[in-house]
């Protein structure tokens, strides 16, 4: 793209050929003023253009053209909020309402959306939603948070965690918005291999890391297996399998029987979670299978 000087000057020099014979007019004095101003509107107009090229392609878009030009191809993975279960004490009978605060050490809120009854054991467990989205709500289970809304008579002020409170994450950065889609665009059509891996990742942000192997255990199966978070950070559970499987049904094609669905099996090694989506209701039968899956998986 030429610079504004350039075309200042060739547009100025475009005039003065022409106009000759109006030197030393008054006439004569106005070209240079009127040269500037087309070549500013020129100048702008192809700096659109430069622009707009620019937006067409996903590499070289800027972020928001990027999220608004592919969201319908791609869609983006946003930030969820984190729900679980707490286990609430105090004297049998006495109702919870709805709209309490828990509150947690490190400060994230945490509200129920329905009333609950103390059981006749004096708890009861309620089902709970994080306040605000992000994978910072996430807790695991047995931990404590304190009542922080109206002190309830006969209810414990504080707290424990039932069920992990689980599937927030940060969505999405714009680099790893831009890997997906350009992954879209190289893989395009399904039916090969790498198909599954796409799909979960782009189930959940939650999901960074994903493997197929094929035919495990016997002919015909797939082992799909995920993980959360990286090297520099740690690793990190998986929470939201549910939401992973069940979006892999929906995008994948018909390949399942119809008698039987995809099953999840957990297997824990080392306090590093593998989660295994497996086709046709097989299952890891030996710690030598999953040994010689965590080595293919730290190794590629």
């Amino acid at each position: 793209m030429r610079t504004l000087e350039e075309i200042k000057n060739k547009i100025y020099n475009q005039f003065h050929s022409k106009l000759n014979p109006l030197e030393n007019t008054p006439k004569y004095d106005l070209v240079k003023i009127i040269s500037d101003v087309e070549a500013g509107i020129y100048f702008s107009l192809l700096g659109d253009i430069e622009f707009l090229k620019k937006q067409i392609f996903p590499d070289t878009a800027e972020k928001e053209y990027l999220r608004d030009h592919w969201a319908d191809i791609v869609p983006p993975l946003y930030p969820e909020t984190a729900s679980g279960t707490l286990i609430v004490k105090g004297v049998a009978g006495v109702s919870l309402p709805a709209g309490c605060i828990f509150s947690s050490p490190q400060g994230k809120t945490y509200s129920n959306y329905k009333s609950y009854i103390i059981g006749i054991d004096g708890t009861v467990e309620i089902e709970v939603q994080a306040e605000n989205i992000g994978s910072d709500s996430n807790l695991k289970s047995g931990s404590k948070l304190t009542l922080s809304s109206n002190l309830i008579a006969n209810i414990e002020s504080e707290a424990t965690v039932g069920k992990n409170i689980a599937g927030g994450t940060d969505g999405e950065s714009d680099e790893q918005y831009l890997a997906r889609v350009m992954n879209y665009y190289k893989n395009v059509e399904n039916g090969k291999a790498g198909d599954f891996i796409s799909w979960a990742l782009a189930s959940s942000s939650e999901v960074s890391r994903a493997w197929e192997f094929k035919n495990f255990n016997r002919f015909g199966a797939l082992l799909i297996t995920v993980l959360g978070g990286n090297a520099s950070s740690g690793f990190m559970e998986v929470s939201n399998i549910k939401h992973i499987q069940n979006y892999i049904e929906k995008v994948a094609p018909p390949v399942i029987s119809m008698n039987e669905r995809i099953n999840l099996i957990a297997k824990f090694f080392d306090n590093i979670s593998i989660f295994n989506l497996i086709m046709f209701g097989l299952g890891i039968t030996s710690l030598f299978i999953l040994t010689y899956i965590l080595y293919i998986m730290l190794t590629t």
